[in-house]
């Protein structure tokens, strides 16, 4: 077979599995610091078409050695995870998912970062931090990635009575009426005692994000460990319901938890 063919096949063969791009990106772009993965299809697609076609011209196993091997196939690995800013200042962020973009900002403590948007404790394990979404659906079971059906409605007391019905969900729900302005809900709810193994793709699903082409099942953020608490604020923002979500583990100490709240509490909405 010729160079020629062989390239033909192996675009022929990219072809026909292509769909799946979206679900991977989907289920890749998950975990309080995934912002980076977000327009990502374009990019995986291309660099799995050039991957077949060197795989084919050379048959060279070093082909792999950048890339992050998935159930769906191999996607890239990003080049680099540099922190944008770090705290004491201010930080900045969007809401992901949100048609059109909306920003914010808000303080960072001493000893906080940002990366891509995502707010994090630096060095922290499992993982404290800050999230923000355009929700489109959470889960009713979280490890076998079953989401609430049917689907909440679009406003923020719809997506209250979805939490509501988790097994995990605390109460009470406050009013908030400090976000820059803009009125909503806040509430919490502890994750359950999960056991990684059995979950779906290893992970315990929080949220899909709106406006993602194909998602299927396939969460847009997931717990970082077994009872993460959560601290949800449900925001209508000129008519679009806007999520951010804090996550911590349940030991976190009073120090974290205080600074959680004071980024919270400083957000403005762009």
């Amino acid at each position: 077979m010729s160079v020629e063919e062989m390239v033909e096949r192996a675009l022929a063969d990219h072809a026909r599995d292509v769909s799946v791009v979206p679900d991977v990106e989907a289920m890749l772009a998950r975990g309080i610091r995934a912002r980076r993965r977000r327009h990502a299809g374009v990019l995986v697609s291309m660099m799995a078409v050039a991957a077949v076609i060197v795989a084919a011209l050379f048959s060279t196993p070093e082909v792999w050695d950048n890339t992050m091997i998935s159930p769906a196939g191999p996607v890239a690995t990003p080049a680099s995870e540099a922190t944008a800013t770090v705290g004491p200042g201010r930080g900045t962020g969007s809401f992901s998912g949100a048609v059109p973009e909306r920003n914010l900002t808000f303080t960072l403590p001493a000893g906080w970062g940002t990366d891509q948007g995502w707010v994090f404790k630096d060095g922290a394990e499992p993982i404290i931090g800050l999230a923000f979404f355009d929700v489109l659906n959470i889960y009713a079971d979280g490890c076998l990635w079953k989401l609430v059906d049917p689907q909440p409605g679009p406003t923020v007391d719809d997506l209250v009575a979805a939490y509501a019905a988790l097994p995990g969900f605390k109460g009470p729900v406050r009013d908030v009426t400090t976000v820059d302005g803009f009125h909503g809900k806040q509430l919490e709810y502890t994750a359950p005692a999960y056991d990684e193994d059995k979950c779906t793709g290893g992970e315990f699903a929080l949220i899909q994000e709106d406006n993602t082409p194909n998602p299927g099942d396939a969460p847009s953020l997931w717990a970082q460990t077994p009872k993460q608490g959560n601290i949800v604020m449900i925001l209508d923002v000129d008519g679009t319901r806007l999520v951010i979500l804090a996550g911590h583990p349940p030991n976190i100490s009073a120090q974290d938890r205080a600074d959680l709240d004071a980024i919270l509490d400083s957000i403005q909405i762009g």
